[in-house]
Order: structure tokens, then C-alpha cells, then sequence
């Protein structure tokens, strides 16, 4: 088996330096020719493998007008053969192995191919990755602006509120407030206040305290908002946490269940091997029975047979002996 792995190898290295040499000739040749055009070459290339084959085959068919392979003129067609056959080769293979050049030129091409396409792979790869970083980075600029502009858009809201609340409120007016509340009451100032107003300002007056009820209900609404979402945060959590109870009940009970299964299972696994083995032994005992009874009548017979034997034995001493003094139909033996 070494021998021919080794043979194997051998056969191998001297393709491999068969190629070598053929490309280094191929080397030379371009050099002889210098600047003649490249298709010319290949041309010409060509044309010297092809008739190069065409001599080979001239050469492996032998002189003309010879007839099928291996026999000559005049000796009859003989056995038809497979195309590609030679005599004495095996039926699997067919086809004539190409020549080692010209293969090893093929493969040479198919590996140049091979790379050139690993290589625009590689680049069309690296080149989506740019784009995707490049992507990213967008994205990433886009969600801070948007970020920026919402906290701007914040920023101007509040400012809009206190404005408008700094309005409502009067904050120029606090202190005279205060005042008028020191020198005669609420009431009296308010009252005094109105009396004093023409229905221009109380038209106004009226529209501040409408924007700051209506910041007043916005204020509740969105105190209430909160509160049900933490109630519904919260109903959720216990949801969860139900969902959760409630798998862990079901697994145990499937984990149980299937114990239960199992054992019955086992159970039923050891009555049978139980009934199997009862089987056995009646099947044991009955054949012992058989054989105990068979034994009986085997020693049954063989006295029989022994006592018969005994008896005819005993007969035919008897008819051998005199009888003396016997009678014999009513008369004595006679015996002269």
C-alpha cells in the first residue's frame, strides 16, 4: 500500500516539473519573438498545439488506412470497441488524458480567475463597510440635531410659559397688591380695583385669567397622564409578574406530570418483566415435568422389557429340561 502512495507521489512531483518546464519554454519563446503582436502569437500558439495533437493522433492510429485500433488491413474488423478504449483497459474509463501543458495552463487560468474574483469581493466589501460607517455617523448627526432642536423647542416653551404666567400674575403690580391688602383687605382692594377699571382693561383681565386657567388644566391633565402611566406601569409589572407565576405553575405541573408518566411507565416495565420471568419459569418447569415423565416411562419400559425378557428366557429352560416322572396327557413320560 506505501509503494503505491509512494508511486503516487512520484508521479505527481514529475507532472509538476513537466508543467515547470514547459512554461519556462514558453518563457524563452516570447523572448525570441520580441515585439510580434500578442494575438499573432497566440495564434500561431494555437495553430502548433493543434497540429502538435494531430501528430499524436497520426502516431497512436499508426500507418494509414489502418482499421480499427489494433488491427490492421486485411485481418477483419474483429471485436467492436468502445470509443476511447484502449486493449485491456478497464470499461470505467474513457477519454484520453489531456496533455499536461495544456492542463496545467487550464488550471493555471482558473486559479487567476479564482483570486481576481476574491479580490473585488474583498474590495466591494470594504467598500460597503465605508459606506455603512459613513451611514452611521449620518444617522448618529441626525438624532443629535433632532435631540438639540427638541431641547431648544423646550427651552423656548418654558420660556413662553413664564412669560405668559410673569403676565397673568401681574409681577409689577405685587407689591402695590400687597399694599392695598395691608391698607384695607382683599376684598376692598378688588372691589376698588374693579370700580376703577373701564371695560377695555376688564376685557383684558378677563383673557389673563382664562390663560392662566387653561395652564391651570393643562398642569392637572398632565399630572393625571402621569399618574395613569405609573398605573399602567404598574398594572403591567404585575402582569409580568403573573404571566411569570403562572409559567413556573405550569412547568411544575408538566415537570410532575411527567414524573407520574414515567413511573407508571417503570411500573408497568417491571410487571411485564415480572409476568416474562414467570413465563420462563413455567415454561421451565413444564419442560422439566416432560422430561421427568419421559424418564418414568423410559425406566417404565425397560423393566417391562427386562421382566419379558426374563420370562421367555425362564420358558425356554423350562422346554429344555426332562420330564421325569411327569405325566403327560394323563401318561407317564416315557423316556427309552
Amino acid at each position: 500500500m506505501r509503494g503505491k502512495e509512494k508511486e503516487r507521489e512520484e508521479r505527481r512531483e514529475r507532472k509538476r516539473k513537466g508543467r515547470k518546464g514547459k512554461k519556462g519554454e514558453r518563457g524563452k519563446e516570447k523572448e525570441r519573438e520580441g515585439l510580434e503582436g500578442r494575438k499573432e502569437r497566440k495564434g500561431r500558439r494555437k495553430e502548433e498545439e493543434r497540429e502538435e495533437e494531430r501528430e499524436e493522433k497520426r502516431r497512436r492510429k499508426g500507418r494509414e488506412g489502418k482499421g480499427r485500433e489494433g488491427k490492421g488491413k486485411g485481418k477483419g474488423k474483429g471485436r467492436k470497441r468502445e470509443k476511447g478504449r484502449r486493449k485491456g483497459k478497464k470499461k470505467g474509463r474513457k477519454g484520453k488524458r489531456k496533455e499536461k501543458g495544456r492542463k496545467g495552463k487550464k488550471e493555471k487560468g482558473k486559479e487567476k480567475r479564482r483570486k481576481k474574483k476574491k479580490r473585488k469581493g474583498k474590495r466591494k466589501r470594504k467598500g460597503k463597510e465605508k459606506e455603512k460607517g459613513r451611514s452611521k455617523e449620518k444617522e448618529k448627526k441626525k438624532r443629535e440635531e433632532k435631540k438639540k432642536g427638541k431641547k431648544e423647542k423646550k427651552r423656548k416653551e418654558r420660556r413662553k410659559r413664564e412669560r405668559e404666567k410673569g403676565k397673568g400674575e401681574g409681577r409689577k403690580g405685587k407689591g402695590k397688591e400687597r399694599k392695598g391688602k395691608e391698607r384695607k383687605g382683599k376684598e376692598g382692594k378688588e372691589k376698588g380695583r374693579k370700580e376703577r377699571k373701564t371695560g377695555k382693561e376688564k376685557g383684558k383681565d378677563e383673557k389673563r385669567g382664562r390663560g392662566k386657567r387653561e395652564e391651570i388644566e393643562k398642569r392637572r391633565e398632565e399630572r393625571d397622564q402621569g399618574r395613569r402611566k405609573g398605573k399602567r406601569k404598574r398594572k403591567g409589572k404585575e402582569e409580568r409578574k403573573e404571566k411569570k407565576k403562572r409559567k413556573r405553575r405550569e412547568k411544575r405541573r408538566e415537570r410532575r406530570r411527567k414524573r407520574r408518566e414515567e413511573k407508571r411507565r417503570e411500573k408497568r416495565r417491571e410487571e411485564k418483566r415480572r409476568e416474562k420471568e414467570k413465563e420462563r419459569e413455567r415454561r421451565e418447569e413444564t419442560r422439566r415435568e416432560g422430561k421427568r415423565r419421559e424418564e418414568k416411562r423410559r425406566e417404565e419400559k425397560e423393566r417391562k422389557g427386562k421382566e419379558r425378557k426374563g420370562k421367555e428366557r425362564e420358558k425356554k429352560q423350562e422346554s429344555k429340561k426332562p420330564y421325569k416322572g411327569k405325566e403327560r396327557n394323563g401318561k407317564k413320560a416315557n423316556y427309552s
